[in-house]
C-alpha cells in the first residue's frame, strides 16, 4: 500500500497538492531546517519576559541614594540639635556682653571661672572700648570621657570698629552650657 508517493517523512506532511499518484520528485525540507526535535536555537529569544535596564540598575541605584540621603540628613539633623544648646550659649553669653548687662554675664560661667572672676572683672575686660556687635564664627562639641566640653569662635566689635576674634570655652554643668575660662 505503499507507493512512491505515499513514502513517510518524519519532518513534516507533503507539500500540498500531493497527493496519490505517481510524482516525478519527492517533497524534501530544505537542507538548513532544523529537525522538529531540535532544541531552540540559542540565538533566539530568551526565555520569559525581559527586565528593563531600569528595573536592574536605576531602581536599585535610586533606592541607595534614598537611604545613604536620608542617612546624611538624620545624622546632620542630629549633630546640629547636639551642637545647637552650646551655641546658644555663646549668643546668649556675648548678647549679655555687649548689652553690658555684667551680672547676666557672670551668671552663665562655669563654677570655676564664677568663682575666679567678679562681673566687675567682666565690666574692665569687655566695657573699654564698649563693644558694639558680635557675631558666633563657629561652635565645636566635643563627648570625651562622659563629659561635653566645647568652644565658640566669637568676633567682637568695637565702637570704633575694630574687630577682635575671641574663643570661648564651654563646658556642660548640670544639663546647661556655661562659658568657662
Amino acid at each position: 500500500m505503499s507507493g512512491p508517493a505515499q513514502h513517510f517523512q518524519p519532518w513534516g506532511p507533503p507539500p500540498p497538492g500531493s497527493g496519490p499518484g505517481p510524482h516525478p520528485q519527492q517533497w524534501a525540507p530544505p537542507p538548513w531546517a532544523p529537525p522538529p526535535w531540535a532544541p531552540p536555537p540559542p540565538w533566539g529569544p530568551p526565555p520569559g519576559p525581559r527586565r528593563s535596564r531600569w528595573a536592574t540598575v536605576g531602581a536599585p541605584l535610586l533606592l541607595v541614594l534614598v537611604v545613604l540621603g536620608s542617612l546624611g540628613f538624620f545624622a546632620d539633623r542630629g549633630f546640629v540639635q547636639a551642637i545647637a544648646p552650646a551655641q546658644e550659649a555663646a549668643d546668649t553669653y556675648a548678647t549679655a556682653l555687649v548689652e553690658q548687662r555684667w551680672d547676666d554675664a557672670h551668671g552663665m560661667l562655669c563654677e570655676g571661672s564664677a568663682d575666679e572672676y567678679t562681673a566687675e572683672d567682666l565690666a574692665t575686660t569687655f566695657g573699654q572700648p564698649p563693644l558694639v556687635a558680635y557675631s558666633i564664627d563657629g561652635v565645636n562639641v566635643v563627648w570625651s570621657n562622659g563629659r561635653t566640653t566645647g568652644d565658640a569662635a566669637i568676633t567682637f566689635v568695637t565702637r570704633s570698629g575694630v574687630r577682635e576674634r575671641t574663643s570661648v570655652a564651654l563646658v556642660e554643668e548640670d544639663g546647661r552650657w556655661r562659658v568657662c575660662f
